[in-house]
């Protein structure tokens, strides 16, 4: 049986009552035999949905995709390029950075609740964050808040999704209200419609009275407890009594009540500094197209092998094919976004971070400056990027610009060679992404030699004139 994909909404409270069956509700053209596999299909079914919804994601119109990928439960995140929401509550701020910074603060009491509901079923500690993000939002915008995930956290991005397949003609009528359910946002007409369900494809009372028991339940009760109930009922029931195929539609939409059908795909890969440098102002509506893209190619059809798509659309996989940036588009795109990177000053000394201050925005040139530890003196270097090569002078004064022109103190070219997920080295030593990763590295390979690293470690070289590889860029 394929895999099926649940969404991350909120279920609504929907009224159902029992009520007379005016026809049988097993297909006429069914044997014992299908009868009792379709019921055994239903049974594992409902073994395999969540628990609970995915809560929340309305808020954003998604990208849309034809792609596998499996939505179990966990937070929900939701970004448009004005709002954000966490678990369906909004995140306060008033400009993208700002509500990145608060839901760093939101996440970890967010993540320990979601762990905890966790332990007692599973022995993954770590809940998936889901991602909502609007179409037509950037790549730069979402890695805001990405970047703020911890790594342990596993991340997913979630979209719209084609309906559940049709196995036959027998399932086109639970099919179709199965569709209409999942399309309509009135959730009146939705109880209506579930209601209509049940009644045509269950003859069997404790299908009936098992609906019935949650009618009153709030939308956070209610799917778990008609989850359970129906379980037991359909155990019980004859094949016969049930419609299993037109069921198994319900079922599923009744757990996706009021929205599209939702898939997933993996999206840890997009916190890697090298997919902020090679496509930042990339859509994820445009992403998404170009991940559909390398699926047909690599995988085929994934509605005849769901499984594929999960071993063909990997972190590694998309980070390969989608976020190539060369050591020296990516230490770019750091200055763009006046980020930092962390040096090691000498060997058995933590780290420190340095942050870019571009002389105006878009410029390859401007001041780096010391930003930790606080116990260490202030200090702040200019540069001059070229391609592959940066030009480090200074040490910057009360006065000094990067377009003077001066005999400096230090006066230093060094060539970038190679980027990975941690940093980029240089031909002797190299800058980090994150402290944690400095730290962890190696005691020496982050030591950068000559006039820029004495001036970090606090022995200043003595005055140089700059020399012939050391001109801007």
């Amino acid at each position: 049986m394929r895999v099926l994909r649940a969404l991350p909404t909120l279920l609504v409270a929907t009224a159902l009552s029992c009520s007379q069956r005016t026809r049988e509700p097993r297909a006429a053209s069914a044997t014992p035999e299908s009868c009792e596999a379709g019921q055994a299909e239903l049974v594992a079914l409902l073994e395999q949905l969540p628990e609970r919804a995915v809560a929340g994601a309305v808020h954003v119109e998604l990208p849309k995709a034809a792609l596998g990928g499996n939505v179990g439960t966990g937070p929900v995140l939701e970004v448009a390029a004005d709002a954000a929401w966490l678990d369906g509550e909004p995140i306060a701020g008033e400009s993208s950075g700002a509500r990145a910074g608060r839901f760093a603060e939101l996440l970890p009491a967010v993540l320990a609740k979601h762990a905890a509901t966790r332990a007692s079923k599973t022995a993954a500690s770590h809940p998936t964050l889901y991602v909502a993000g609007a179409q037509d939002l950037d790549v730069r915008t979402l890695r805001l808040f990405l970047r703020v995930v911890p790594d342990t956290t596993p991340l997913r991005l979630l979209f719209d999704a084609p309906s559940i397949p049709v196995d036959g003609d027998a399932e086109r009528e639970g099919h179709d209200l199965a569709a209409r359910l999942l399309a309509e946002r009135d959730p009146v007409k939705r109880r209506a419609l579930a209601q209509e369900g049940y009644e045509a494809f269950a003859e069997c009372g404790a299908i009936h009275e098992a609906v019935a028991s949650v009618a009153t339940l709030a939308d956070e009760a209610r799917w778990p407890a008609l989850r359970t109930r129906l379980l037991e009922a359909t155990r019980t029931c004859s094949c016969e009594s049930m419609d299993s195929g037109s069921l198994k539609h319900l079922v599923a939409a009744e757990q996706r009540a009021g929205a599209m059908a939702f898939g997933s795909l993996t999206l840890s890969f997009l916190k890697d500094e090298r997919c902020g440098a090679s496509m930042p102002l990339r859509s994820l509506q445009k992403l998404l197209a170009q991940v559909e893209a390398f699926d047909a190619e690599f995988a085929g059809d994934w509605q005849h092998d769901a499984l594929a798509f999960e071993r063909v659309i990997t972190d590694e996989r998309l980070l390969n094919y989608f976020c190539d940036a060369l050591p020296g588009e990516t230490l770019a795109a750091l200055q763009r976004a006046r980020a930092k990177v962390y040096w090691r000053v000498a060997a058995g000394m933590p780290c420190e971070a340095w942050q870019f201050e571009p002389l105006a925005p878009g410029t390859p040139m401007g001041t780096w400056k010391r930003r930790a530890p606080i116990s260490a003196p202030p200090l702040a270097l200019h540069y001059w990027q070229g391609s592959e090569e940066i030009r480090v002078y200074g040490p910057q004064t009360a006065s000094s610009k990067p377009t003077d022109t001066a005999t400096w103190e230090c006066n230093q070219n060094l060539k970038m060679t190679g980027v990975d997920a941690r940093g980029i080295s240089l031909e002797a030593g190299r800058w980090y992404f994150n402290e944690q990763a400095c730290n962890a590295g190696d005691a020496t390979e982050a030591l950068i030699p000559g006039c820029v690293g004495r001036l970090v470690a606090g022995t200043p070289a003595a005055p140089e004139a700059p020399s012939s590889d050391a001109k801007a860029p």
